[in-house]
């Protein structure tokens, strides 16, 4: 974990006008190690000869056996499991370690303006920009390696990039010594956008979601 900063201030105009700035940031990154039952290559070949009906060691086929083919989307989701190169026809535990992180920057800006004694203006901005990226659910699969499935180990993960903004302004006037007078303006946005960690689309998967929104790829 790290957190790091900067601020900067001062005068502009000489006892009239003054700014500040800041900037944080902050970077974490972990790893959950579980662990959990992997398929084999030996279990799928199982699968395989009981959709096709070919007798296998080991594997019971049903009385009176359609032969099928396997379908085009079950072969290409199999390429995101993990799969153990092993001949058993049960599953094996093995350990996996799934990279998060996060990440935040904030930025902020204040100017103050004193016009006289009785008259001060003053205005501000903030931004803050944030990411996470941590296992939808405990359990999570890492997807194969990069060379078999083309993701990374964190591409299952819930990935949630934000961004909240702010920008107010205050004028204060002294009135008497003992009256002021003071009004405000504070106007503000916030955004998240909450999905996997991949740009994996269904469609090209062989899945047919429909005619729906293209920034979801249909789904």
């Amino acid at each position: 974990n790290q957190q790091y900063g900067a601020t900067l201030g001062g005068p502009i105009i000489k006892n009239r006008t003054f700014f500040f700035f800041y900037w944080e940031a902050q970077r974490y990154s972990s790893l959950a190690n579980f662990e959990e039952d992997s398929l084999t290559t030996g279990m799928v070949a199982a699968a395989r000869a009981r959709i096709s009906c070919t007798p296998m060691a080991g594997v019971t086929l049903m009385p009176g056996c359609v032969p099928q083919t396997t379908r085009t989307v079950g072969e290409n989701l199999l390429s995101f499991y993990p799969v153990l190169n092993d001949p058993s026809l049960t599953p094996i535990p093995v350990n996996v370690g799934v990279p998060g992180l996060a990440k935040g920057d904030s930025f902020g800006f204040k100017i103050d303006h004193r016009f006289s004694d009785k008259h001060i203006l003053n205005a501000r901005y903030v931004i803050g920009d944030s990411t996470q990226s941590a296992l939808a659910f405990a359990g999570t699969w890492a997807p194969p390696s990069t060379n078999v499935s083309g993701l990374g180990p964190d591409a299952f993960n819930s990935f949630a990039p934000s961004r909240a903004q702010q920008l107010g302004f205050s004028y204060a006037w002294s009135m008497t010594a003992k009256t002021m007078a003071e009004t405000r303006f504070s106007y503000q946005r916030f955004s998240q956008i909450l999905g996997p960690n991949n740009k994996v689309d269904p469609q090209a998967l062989g899945i047919d979601t429909g005619p729906l929104d293209p920034l979801d790829f249909g789904v």
